[in-house]
């Protein structure tokens, strides 16, 4: 769900939306130590070719668990054929996320990982992948 001033998924997105999203992570977070730098080596891994898409977008919900807005609104950077979802919360409080890649892939979140780290099953044509957590 865009904000009013978020560009939807499917509107080209600017330079300016993405200044103003870098500028809201950077006040949403600055009572946590090494968010927002390690929201910046994500992106920087990314562009790196370090970490795919799908690495980065993981590593990104686990940053910004707790904060559903800062998550839906990443989506809109995403490529065109991929998709994220938050469909609700757990019992605990945490975001339930499923992310749609290209090939149909489902990967869907928890955070019953060590420490709360979020943990991914995927599911792809009706195969179950074992959980994978990102810390």
């Amino acid at each position: 769900m865009a904000s009013q001033n978020s560009p939807t998924p499917d509107a080209l997105v600017t330079v300016d939306d993405a200044l103003a999203y870098i500028n809201t992570i950077k006040a949403r977070l600055k009572s946590t130590p090494g968010a927002y730098d390690n929201f910046l080596n994500i992106l920087r891994q990314l562009k790196d070719s370090k970490i795919d898409i799908l690495d980065a977008t993981q590593r990104v919900c686990q940053l910004f668990k707790g904060h559903p807005d800062l998550i839906q609104q990443f989506s809109i950077f995403l490529p065109p054929d991929y998709r994220m979802e938050i469909s609700g919360m757990n019992p605990r409080g945490v975001e339930l996320i499923t992310i749609i890649t290209p090939d149909g892939a489902t990967l869907s979140s928890n955070d019953n990982g060590p420490d709360g780290a979020l943990t991914w099953s995927t599911a792809i044509a009706g195969m179950k992948r074992p959980h994978s957590t990102i810390s």
